[in-house]
């Protein structure tokens, strides 16, 4: 009777298992998981919550939505793909890819961009499976209340005037960010550390950087492999089967850093991954990545390098460019794009994207070297200098924002630690909407004066001992403070206000540099310093330095500006020009050993929060909303792998 019974049961259960594989006949809807437990701010099984999100539904916070198949996959990641359509208060639609996140698990993520009810339905590629197919709800985006100013204010987007960034909501969004390119392995480990000073290397780091006014942080999640975090690697089996635990950890690490307000700026991987022979099977895993964080406010990384062991080969220009509008296709949040790149031949090499409707803004590798001329780069062409390069930015057309995203890192290559400063300078008053920082030791997380990754046969310093460099945690505050207190954005490349004494030549020597407003409000001088030993510069005579163009019925007030200290040195409060609107300049003392701003406002200039709620509100007139964004089509599964 017991081997009976026993029969009887073993055959119930096979053919139970038959029924799941094939998904035939009507299912049990798998309940949708929207208890406080799937939401960001407490995530029990990612260990203790990491950021600090609300646990409330709330405009611009990622909400998560867990689904369980009932239909059984021998390769989930490749035979089958799901996406959510969900649909505002005001008509439009955001289809947002979903992702296979270990076992019978797969998920949605989705920030709302507008307050208001949010009705969604999931579409799967196998609609028999009813876990996945057809689930249908709600998710009800009040406003946001806490103090995070990219939750308030939205993603970064870039300017009407094609300058600058801005968050969503138009409000102007300075850039500088850190530079850790394997910030999202364990080379910056997210539970060790081995400084005193630090819980752990990577919440020490964003945590430092946060205080000291960074608002975003560069790194790379690598996805064809190889840099593996504390959940392990990123693939089980390569191409076939991502590995969720490598993936969570990343989780953790994005939401940290937008907890802390910064963006971040999330690497695909390094130039060279992507090949003509295996896009295919890349966008499959960039469409993964997509759907795991898109919901935060990031920017996209195409490539680090992307020409590194390309070249300027078609077949590869083609694969990026692919990938970017791939991108832009699937991404409903139109989430800005990039891609890491040096100046090659004589000529930007992002400038094979530009006017594309993906491209968004260019990402320049300035490099290294230990004077201001540029190094070779392999491409047989004479030295070139920054300025031309950065002319060649800010007068390319169609016009695009431009950032100095890697070049003279700080301690690197026997840099004198002065010329960091510098270029975070002249970049940006040649046009840059920011600095991206780097040091030594911080920009591939060195873990102690016996880790010899990647140092180029210099003597390694410790990530410790990188991320407290004066130039990162206090001369770059100090600049970011000082562009923020002015209307950075409305300040134009001036080359002709001012009439030097000595004309310097424009694009071979390092010279001072003019900023202003179209209608002289604002105008300011950065004098780089006078060593000609270090910077092989040419200045003009002391005297006799005239700006013009001021209104001859205003009165100004002139200050200088220490760009170590950040101290103001009141010249005047009363300046002002003659009859013809002509105002001797001062000089700087101490340029050796110094550099400097000379900074001029009117004294009926409107404030700074006036000035940025006008900037606000004129970005605001032009930004719109497609009424619909997002993935159009699910992917082809594939099988037989």
């Amino acid at each position: 009777m017991i081997k009976k019974y026993l029969s009887a049961i073993i055959l119930f259960i096979l053919l139970l298992a038959l029924t799941c594989s094939s998904c035939s006949g009507p299912r049990q809807r798998a309940d949708i998981n929207t208890t406080e437990s799937a939401l960001p701010g407490k995530l029990p099984e990612r260990g203790t919550p990491v950021n600090s999100f609300p646990k409330a539904e709330m405009v611009n916070v990622t909400q998560e939505i867990e689904l369980i198949s009932t239909c059984s996959y021998a390769q989930p990641y490749l035979e089958v793909a799901i996406h959510a359509v969900f649909t505002g208060p005001d008509g439009r639609t955001m289809t947002v890819p979903g992702f296979w996140d270990g076992k019978s698990t797969w998920k949605i993520r989705f920030a709302a961009p507008i307050e208001g009810e949010w009705n969604y339905e999931v579409i799967c590629s196998n609609p028999e499976d009813d876990g996945l197919h057809g689930q249908k709800g709600t998710l009800i985006a009040e406003k946001y209340t806490g103090d995070n100013d990219l939750l308030i204010h939205g993603r970064p987007r870039v300017s009407s005037d094609k300058e600058d960034l801005t968050y969503g909501d138009g409000t102007p969004f300075f850039w500088l960010a850190d530079t850790h390119w394997f910030g999202f392995s364990s080379r910056l480990s997210f539970t060790k550390s081995n400084s005193p000073e630090y819980d752990t290397m990577f919440q020490g780091t964003v945590d430092q950087r946060a205080e000291e006014g960074f608002t975003a942080f560069q790194a790379m999640i690598w996805v064809s492999g190889d840099n593996p975090n504390e959940g392990g690697s990123q693939w089980m089996s390569k191409w076939k089967k991502p590995a969720p635990e490598y993936w969570r950890n990343v989780d953790r690490r994005v939401e940290y850093i937008v907890g802390k307000g910064m963006v971040p700026v999330i690497g695909l991987d390094w130039g060279g991954a992507l090949t003509p022979q295996n896009y295919e099977d890349y966008i499959r895993i960039v469409r993964y990545a997509v759907a795991r964080y898109a919901s935060y406010p990031i920017i996209w990384n195409l490539a680090g390098e992307y020409t590194n062991g390309t070249g300027f080969d078609p077949d590869w220009i083609e694969c990026y460019g692919r990938l970017g509008q791939y991108i832009s296709e699937i991404d409903a949040y139109g989430t800005l794009e990039t891609l890491h790149s040096p100046y090659f031949k004589d000529k930007p090499s992002s400038d094979a994207f530009r006017g594309t409707e993906w491209f968004s803004f260019i990402m320049s590798e300035g490099g290294h070297s230990p004077t201001f001329d540029y190094y070779d780069n392999g491409s047989g062409s004479d030295y070139k200098y920054f300025y031309k390069e950065y002319k060649i930015y800010r007068e390319s057309e169609p016009k695009l924002p431009w950032l100095e995203a890697e070049a003279k890192y700080e301690d690197i290559w026997e840099i004198p630690t002065d010329q960091t400063r510098e270029i975070a300078y002249i970049a940006i008053m040649n046009g840059s909407f920011g600095y991206s920082y780097g040091s030594e030791g911080g920009w591939q997380d060195t873990w102690d004066d016996k880790d010899e990754f990647q140092t180029y046969w210099r003597d390694p310093t410790p990530w410790y001992k990188a991320l407290n460099k004066i130039v990162g945690t206090t001369q770059l505050p100090v600049m970011k403070s000082f562009f923020t207190s002015l209307p950075y954005w409305d300040l134009n490349y001036d080359t002709k206000s001012v009439k030097w004494k000595n004309e310097c030549p424009g694009d071979t020597v390092l010279r001072p540099t003019v900023n202003s407003t179209d209608d002289k409000r604002c105008v300011i001088i950065y004098y780089p310093m006078n060593n000609k030993e270090i910077n092989v510069d040419t200045y003009p005579e002391s005297t006799g330095n005239v700006l013009t163009g001021l209104n001859v019925d205003e009165t100004y007030t002139a200050r200088w500006f220490d760009v170590k200290t950040g101290e103001y040195t009141l010249i005047s409060t009363a300046v002002r020009s003659d009859m013809k609107g002509r105002y001797e300049l001062p000089w700087p003392e101490g340029l050796y050993e110094n550099d400097c701003i000379f900074i001029l406002t009117a004294n009926s200039a409107p404030t700074i929060e006036e000035e940025y709620a006008k900037a606000t509100v004129s970005e605001q007139e032009h930004i719109t909303h497609p009424s619909s964004t997002g993935e159009k089509a699910l992917p082809q599964p594939k099988t037989g792998r």
